[in-house]
């Protein structure tokens, strides 16, 4: 742990007033800072210190900025080597729905980002929910760098910053990518890896858009994403098994639900396939 780390993690903890925080695409923050409750599960959210990504695709993150007090700030992602990775920023709207308010539809923002007062518009409301999506060149090399979210606070004239490494994987995605397919969205409501269950249970039905972008939709596209890594579904199966310790996928699909630890099982699904589709090791 450099002396570096040390500085800026001591510097975080000394102003919890002010934070940004990560969290994966499967977590859903309401405007208050609490996990959704059908996002919740057994298991605590996972810490997203060094994700692993596939290189010639999309990988999906979300970042939290969460302050007691509103005001100005600057949201950006720095990365060490510079733009070696491609960035895109949608800021998360919330829904009011029966069970509260919930992230979904994504307004893309220009990266860096300048956030206002304004942004804390719902009464209480302590975070801002973005979507990031990091995007790997087909070519990169199989190693580590640092992509950090940065938030410059007006107040305090310093950096706050959440120390992240990427892990770039072996896997190489195909140039053509999925299209789209799962037919209808679930319902917002729903545990977030409910927007999963079709892809994996093999529905061929054309997604339907529903004309604004939200983080159902693009969660279903990184699924679709995921799978076109497995040479056909039979290596699913096995992969499936493992990770939710039932005895077969048909019955799950019959009927799909969440598993008791939460929506981030598929994660463990995911690190699967990557670890199946693997030719090399990484550094």
């Amino acid at each position: 742990m450099t002396r570096m780390f040390l500085y800026i993690f001591a510097a975080a903890l000394a102003c919890p007033a002010q934070r940004v925080l990560l969290y994966s695409p499967l977590t859903r923050i309401d405007p208050f800072g609490e996990v959704v409750k059908a996002d919740r599960g057994t298991a605590e959210p996972r810490d997203i210190l060094s994700p692993g990504v596939p290189r010639n695709g999309n990988t999906p993150l979300r970042i939290v900025v969460e302050m007691d007090k509103p005001e100005t700030y600057w949201l950006e992602i720095g990365q060490n080597p510079a733009d070696s990775l491609g960035v895109k920023l949608w800021k998360e709207v919330f829904v009011e729905t029966p069970a509260g308010w919930i992230p979904d539809t994504l307004e893309e923002v220009s990266h860096p980002y300048r956030g206002f007062v304004s942004d804390f518009k719902l009464p209480g409301q302590k975070i801002v929910s973005f979507w990031l999506e990091l995007t790997v060149p087909k070519n990169a090399d199989v190693d580590r760098m640092k992509v950090e979210p940065q938030m410059y606070v007006d107040s305090l004239k310093d950096w706050i910053i959440y120390p992240m490494e990427v892990r770039i994987h072996p896997p190489q995605l195909p140039d053509a990518k999925p299209s789209g397919v799962g037919g209808p969205l679930p319902a917002l409501t729903a545990p977030a890896d409910a927007a999963l269950h079709s892809v994996l249970c093999g529905n061929t039905q054309k997604t339907v858009r529903s004309g604004q972008l939200t983080n159902r939709e693009r969660l279903r596209d990184y699924a679709s994403q995921d799978l076109t890594l497995l040479k056909n579904r039979a290596e699913l199966e096995p992969l499936f098994l493992k990770v939710a310790g039932a005895t077969d996928l048909t019955p799950w699909c019959t009927s799909p639900k969440t598993l008791s630890v939460g929506p981030e099982w598929y994660l463990r699904l995911r690190d699967a396939i990557y670890r199946a589709a693997s030719t090399e090791p990484l550094r």
